[in-house]
């Protein structure tokens, strides 16, 4: 019979003799319902999408906007704190992160021409209302997506 079963699931008796069935990829277990006959059971493992689901995917760089003054610089790094230790090196005064979101060098190209009658200089730009008001839509966006995602995984994990 293990031979049957679809690819990363397995086959576990306990100590009473009762069988169960589990699906393990990347260092997660997750146990499934029914028998590998009834397609309910054989549609997410074969598939493996839904259960993949209670794992978001693994974010690699940022898009940051630093507050010095009346200005905001736009740019991208994979870690913010340490991008702040070498901004405040060659900024006079106090700078602060204002926002960061997920997001790479597209996401900033694209931001750097939304807001270029805004631009002082390179990724320098006078904080305008356009900058805030994109800010708090994206925000608003982001807070969408998460209960989304909480929402799929309660409901996937209901599933199982």
């Amino acid at each position: 019979m293990p031979a049957d079963l679809p690819k990363y699931v397995t086959r576990d008796t306990d100590r009473h003799g009762s069988v169960r069935y589990y699906y393990r990829r990347n260092g997660r277990k997750t146990r499934l319902r029914g028998e590998p006959t009834d397609p309910e059971f054989l549609a997410p493992a074969l598939l493996g999408k839904e259960l993949q689901l209670s794992k978001p995917p693994k974010i690699t760089s940022f898009v940051y906007f630093v507050l010095y003054g009346n200005r905001i610089k736009i740019g991208t790094c994979a870690n913010v704190k340490a991008r702040m230790r070498g901004l405040r090196t060659g900024i006079p005064g106090r700078a602060s992160v204002y926002y960061v979101t997920p997001g790479g060098r597209m996401l900033e190209s694209k931001l750097h021409d939304l807001f270029s009658e805004d631009r002082v200089s390179g990724e320098w730009f006078m904080f305008s209302t356009g900058i805030k008001d994109w800010i708090m839509a994206d925000e608003e966006r982001r807070a969408v997506e998460r209960q989304w995602l909480r929402h799929e995984r309660r409901t996937e994990n209901a599933k199982i």
